[in-house]
Formats: structure tokens, sequence, C-alpha cells
């Protein structure tokens, strides 16, 4: 009901075209034209309809390329998330830093992290270290 009420508030004469293109006009709503088949021309609307044209859920084939392909292009480094479109996680992603470039040293995957958690981290291997060794 709230997308039907939006759809009537930001694109009534959208919603109105339809109606006429189905011969019915704004005064059969509730009469000749029942709630359920309201929301159906209205949700449902199908490519060619002017609903569907002011539609701000569907995103092209076009669309969803580009979009793909900017971030491609990007990698994804420099972008605080991906661009926003229905059915795609746009939470930010973590940046890159200089470490997660560098290759491993003797082994040892560089990776960063705050001062704390390396901190737990290198006492863990201090520990192992001294339990290889005690063996």
């Amino acid at each position: 009901m709230i997308a039907l009420a939006a759809a009537f508030k930001n694109h009534w004469h959208a919603v109105e075209r339809d109606l006429f293109t189905l011969n019915f006009t704004a005064d059969d709503i509730g009469t000749k034209l029942s709630a359920a088949q309201l929301i159906s021309i209205v949700l449902a609307a199908p490519p060619g309809t002017a609903v569907h044209h002011f539609n701000p859920q569907s995103w092209s084939r076009t669309d969803e390329l580009i979009a793909n392909l900017g971030e491609q292009q990007a990698g994804l480094v420099n972008l605080n998330a991906r661009y926003e479109r229905p059915q795609v996680d746009s939470t930010p992603v973590k940046p890159k830093t200089e470490f997660d470039s560098l290759p491993p040293y003797k082994g040892i995957v560089l990776e960063s992290a705050p001062a704390d958690e390396f901190t737990l981290k290198l006492k863990e291997r201090q520990r192992i270290a001294r339990e290889e060794a005690e063996q």
C-alpha cells in the first residue's frame, strides 16, 4: 500500500495515463476497478506503460552494465561503496591500503591493523614460537 501511495503521490499523471489506456478513469477506482486490480495495474506495470517508465526501482540492462563497468574500472578501491541500485548491497567497503598490495615477506602476509589488534597477534605469534622452540 505504501508503494501504491507513493506512485499516486509522485507519478499520478502516469497512473492516470495507464488507467486511460485500460479504458478506466480515476472515478472508476473503488467502483468498476477494485483495489486489487488497481494495485496490479500500478505495481506490476509492464514495460511500455507510463508507470513502468517512472518506476525508480527498475534499471535498464544498459544502466546495470554501465554501473558494473564503472565499478570494475575503478576497482572498487577508490569508491566508498558500490552504486546504489536494486538488489545490490551498497554498504561501504573497507578501503585498501598500501599494505594490501605488498607481496608476502618471508611467508608472512603483511596487513594493516590497529595497534591493539597488532599487539594481540604479535603476542600470539611469540607464544607459538616459544612453544615450538621448547619442543
